[in-house]
């Protein structure tokens, strides 16, 4: 563990609510995305989509098929110890696609997840025992402290849901890649959410997709990632659709390098190759085990590092 004291609280209070927290807590790693939105309308409109899109980029970027030193059944075994962590603050948000949503709504439901801690004087006061509405209203007679705007924020950064609201959206499902796909990440999210027309068009898509079908996605993807069949097709058709449409939001946004050569699809130029293959990181790792690596994880730390 790091030497943080706010593990000390979490790392005990995962033992109560989930079986795999502290495999995720010392086995994984993501690369998150952060993006912008204008309006609460704007937000809306982004959160729905990153939230529909989720299960499709942890495919297509799933990077963790191994299991102390084997394959395991999992292409993103992250994703598979997220389900196990702690279901009050993680997962889909279902309230997202109901009518109506907005700021408040998000906020009522950050208000009523269990908290972790304040911090005071730079140290930790467990605060598991309570959701931010009972410290809000007093109701947490053996905590005597007065609530402040940064334990708000603190508490905003302990919600793990796939996509999480703060002044910006951030995008959590996605392992951590090599560093040839590091950039295609952001890049990928930003070809589609930021262009007006690209977006409508993945709305006009996933507009009919139902809150079971985001669930079935989010529950198979780690195991099957891109073979996933969904709507009588494979997921990795949905991918090249998808991947396509960002490129094109990329190619919109006529951003350029200093020496005017590239717009920025350049960065998913490895993501390109991978989708012409049929292939995600996964994969790749798997096929290397099994052939040029001898059955071997540890040659990932000469050729992969960076």
């Amino acid at each position: 563990w790091m030497p943080k004291q706010r593990y000390t609280i979490m790392r005990k209070y995962m033992e109560k609510v989930g079986t795999l927290g502290h495999h995720m807590m010392k086995r994984t790693c993501t690369n998150q995305v952060n993006i912008d939105y204008s309006s609460e309308e704007d937000m809306v409109n982004k959160l729905r989509l990153m939230l529909n899109l989720e299960a499709i980029a942890t495919a297509i970027f799933s990077n963790s098929p191994f299991d102390r030193g084997k394959i395991s059944k999992y292409k993103s075994l992250r994703s598979h110890f997220w389900h196990h962590t702690d279901p009050d603050r993680t997962g889909l948000l279902p309230f997202v696609f109901e009518k109506g949503f907005n700021f408040e709504t998000y906020t009522d439901y950050a208000l009523n997840v269990p908290m972790y801690f304040i911090k005071r004087d730079h140290k930790y006061i467990d605060m598991t025992d309570y959701t931010f509405k009972d410290f809000l209203e007093g109701k947490c007679t053996d905590i005597n402290q007065e609530v402040s705007l940064k334990d708000w924020e603190d508490h905003l950064t302990t919600l793990f849901p796939q996509a999480r609201l703060k002044r910006y959206l951030e995008i959590r499902s996605m392992d951590a890649c090599n560093w040839d796909l590091i950039c295609s990440q952001p890049a990928f999210w930003i070809g589609i959410l930021y262009d007006d027309e690209i977006l409508d068009k993945v709305k006009e898509i996933t507009e009919d997709w139902t809150e079971e079908d985001r669930q079935y996605l989010n529950q198979r993807v780690p195991e099957e990632g891109l073979k996933t069949v969904f709507k009588e097709r494979k997921l990795i058709a949905f991918a090249q659709d998808f991947f396509e449409l960002s490129k094109k939001g990329l190619e919109k946004r006529n951003r350029f390098s200093k020496n005017g050569e590239f717009d920025e699809s350049i960065h998913m130029k490895d993501l390109e190759n991978n989708l012409e293959k049929g292939c995600s990181p996964a994969d790749c790792l798997i096929n290397k085990f099994n052939t040029t690596w001898g059955k071997s994880v540890m040659p990932i730390y000469k050729e992969l590092i960076f």
